[in-house]
């Protein structure tokens, strides 16, 4: 898995909410609030299973973990119930990876290995429901809203997920045994759904630590240079873009 720095990202976010939401505090003396920001950050998870992907790992020195990769997302939710939420989330995690032949080197006196990248990119774009089941808070009267300090939450949702397979190197003609340097690659959108569970630790009324794991179910027509691989000559009918994410980061609300 490669870090690309990101954390300094949800540090200025955070210099930029935390004015606003400290705000926020003295409103939830007379109301609820009514909307919720988290941002997130943590690892992306791909499952990659499947034909394609089982024929890279048998050719090339590619597992599953070669295939994790930095996550970064946000979420925005609004209130529709004192245990209901609906809103909508972004995700972005690509991961890199370098990999060899596994059976076949170069024809030299040193038996260079036959090198290429691999980049995986998913990007889902969801509507998001999440339910709390234990609440979050008392509302004494009409004067006051009184939060409570651990809020777990489950939910769900359904979307599309942008993704892009790339490959770039060296590659073995198994039929000739040739070695040529080639760039295969297929991207395209793809119809996701995923289930959540996590907590809230609101350290005060309007700033919470946020930890979540998220499950996405996805697949697509692979197409473009996959549909007729050196792989496999038959092609293949789908990839696999489901995976788990698990994330850590703030939220706040207004």
């Amino acid at each position: 898995m490669r870090f690309r720095g990101w954390r300094p990202l949800l540090v200025l976010a955070g210099a930029l909410v935390l004015p606003a939401a400290a705000q926020a505090q003295e409103g939830f003396r007379f109301r609820e609030p009514s909307v919720q920001l988290s941002l997130r950050f943590g690892a992306d998870l791909p499952r990659v299973s499947g034909r394609l992907f089982d024929d890279m790992r048998d050719r090339l020195t590619l597992d599953a973990g070669n295939f994790a990769a930095e996550n970064l997302g946000a979420d925005v939710l609004f209130r529709v119930a004192p245990m209901l939420d609906l809103g909508i989330g972004l995700d972005y995690a690509e991961s890199t990876a370098e990999s060899e032949y596994r059976d076949f080197t170069f024809d030299d006196a040193q038996e260079s290995p036959i090198q290429q990248v691999t980049k995986l990119r998913r990007v889902p774009l969801n509507a998001l429901l999440r339910v709390y089941p234990a609440g979050r808070g008392e509302s004494l009267a009409r004067y006051a809203w009184v939060p409570k300090r651990f809020v777990p939450f489950v939910g769900g949702g359904l979307g599309v997920l942008w993704y892009r397979l790339e490959q770039e190197g060296h590659f073995v003609d198994e039929d000739t045994y040739d070695i040529f340097i080639s760039k295969y690659s297929t991207d395209g959108a793809a119809l996701a759904g995923h289930v959540l569970a996590g907590a809230d630790y609101w350290v005060t009324p309007a700033i919470a630590f946020t930890a979540e794991g998220r499950y996405t179910f996805a697949s697509a027509d692979p197409g473009g240079d996959y549909e007729l691989s050196i792989y496999n000559p038959s092609g293949y009918t789908s990839i696999d873009l489901s995976g788990i994410r698990l994330t850590a980061g703030l939220s706040f609300r207004f």
